[in-house]
């Protein structure tokens, strides 16, 4: 990012679970932007929700909602010309739903080859967010955003995985080692907030699954992390995944 920008947060939940809507209640509450990327069903089986709750999400403060497919396709698991299909077909049932544009995406599990990148952009998709941790920066392309870290307790080796297969931001390198070394979750968000100052020159982009969230019991230690970014930083540093582009744009 350029000098003379200002510290921006983001954060975005992915799969469309109906537990996206105690975290949407609790984002708002705290005054703090949430993207939700909600497939229409799941091929997986976990639930989604209905096009009610998407609409009582959306009607909420600084709160969006993304596309995710139709079904939670993976890229790699298609063909290319089913997995356009099924895209196009989520981001049309997202519009009808929504009375509005949808013009966000999140690939499902992180997987895209360049085709896939060229669909969701002749698509009319301008902004697509991958599943790559440990970026403190400017997006280098619209629609192949990378993310800071994942709320989620995961052990040391798969954030490595994660750290060799998708880093490519060395601005943040000196963040990545500190969050690959920190021994616990809690080091690690504490690694984070340590950055969160105003005027501080970073983009931090959090993301997670509600379902995770409930089910490691991690809705107490989101709240405190929203409390204690809002205290340090003023409402105009939370954006949404869209906005992120142009505040981090040199």
């Amino acid at each position: 990012m350029s000098s003379g920008r200002t510290m921006r947060v983001t954060f975005s939940w992915d799969d469309g679970h109906p537990h996206d809507l105690r975290i949407a209640e609790l984002m708002a509450r705290h005054g703090i932007c949430g993207n939700f990327y909600c497939p229409i069903t799941n091929r997986e089986g976990l639930p989604v929700m209905s096009p009610e709750d998407m609409r009582q999400l959306v009607a909420m403060p600084g709160m969006e909602i993304g596309a995710h497919t139709y079904s939670h396709a993976y890229a790699t698991r298609l063909p290319l010309k089913e997995w356009v299909e099924d895209t196009q077909r989520g981001k049309d049932a997202l519009e009808d739903i929504l009375a509005r544009e949808v013009p966000t995406f999140c690939y499902p599990g992180g997987k895209y080859s360049n085709d896939h990148v060229a669909a969701i952009e002749q698509m009319g998709f301008r902004y697509g967010r991958t599943t790559g941790n440990f970026s403190l920066g400017a997006a280098t392309h619209p629609l192949t955003v990378p993310t800071t870290l994942q709320f989620y307790p995961h052990s040391k080796s798969v954030l490595a995985r994660n750290y060799t297969r998708h880093f490519r931001n060395h601005q943040g390198s000196r963040t990545a080692f500190a969050l690959l070394t920190a021994p616990t979750f809690a080091d690690r968000l504490q690694v984070l907030l340590d950055l969160c100052q105003p005027g501080h020159d970073h983009l931090l982009h959090l993301w997670g699954h509600s379902w995770e969230i409930m089910d490691a019991n991690l809705l107490g230690p989101l709240e405190d992390t929203f409390r204690k970014l809002r205290e340090r930083l003023p409402a105009s540093a939370f954006v949404t995944n869209l906005a992120s582009l142009d505040a981090s744009a040199p």
